[in-house]
């Protein structure tokens, strides 16, 4: 196995960009769940600029689902960096730091989620009418990411009669019926 380390060591760099050449890759914090936003309006301002005939020294950005909270801009300069993303809101620009050339690889990298309910299966549901019931798992479907389940039906036997039709909506939508078998 020792013998295999220096190839791999090697295969590994091969794959790292040459840190005198190649840009550097800038880690910005942003607010939760505006990555996309940010590199959408990040793109849609060098394009505006560049029309304009003042173009962003950015050579790429992106986001990673893995780093929430983070978007990244390849830049040869932070001030390139500090320039493109001035004006755009949800960015903390105190909270910008340099990614090791080690690291630039991994940023990239995306890590497929393997889908954890198997066919035949028990799981509990998390959300809705059934929220904390025990289900059984007939079927998957990896590529729509769903997932066919078995439950015991919660029927409403509560008699809402009394009350006008926008207050019968409220309630029912508010109630959980019981767990039992009828």
């Amino acid at each position: 196995d020792d013998e295999n380390a220096p190839e791999d060591e090697n295969r590994r760099n091969a794959r790292l960009p040459d840190a005198t050449k190649d840009p550097k890759v800038w880690c910005v914090k942003v607010a939760n769940g505006t990555e996309r936003q940010i590199v959408l309006q990040l793109i849609n301002k060098f394009a505006i600029e560049a029309k304009r005939g003042r173009p962003i020294h950015v050579t790429s950005a992106y986001c990673n689902e893995q780093a929430l909270g983070f978007v990244y801009v390849e830049a040869f300069k932070e001030a390139y960096v500090r320039e493109a993303l001035s004006g755009l809101r949800g960015v903390y620009m105190t909270k910008m730091k340099l990614v090791p050339v080690k690291e630039m690889v991994d940023t990239v990298t995306v890590l497929k989620k393997k889908l954890t309910a198997q066919e035949g299966s028990w799981a509990r549901c998390r959300r809705g009418k059934y929220k904390g019931d025990i289900c059984q798992v007939l079927s998957t479907d990896s590529n729509r990411n769903e997932v066919e389940v078995k439950l015991v039906p919660r029927v409403d036997t509560n008699d809402y009669s009394e009350f006008d039709e926008a207050e019968q909506k409220k309630r029912r939508a508010k109630c959980i019926p019981p767990r039992r078998l009828f």
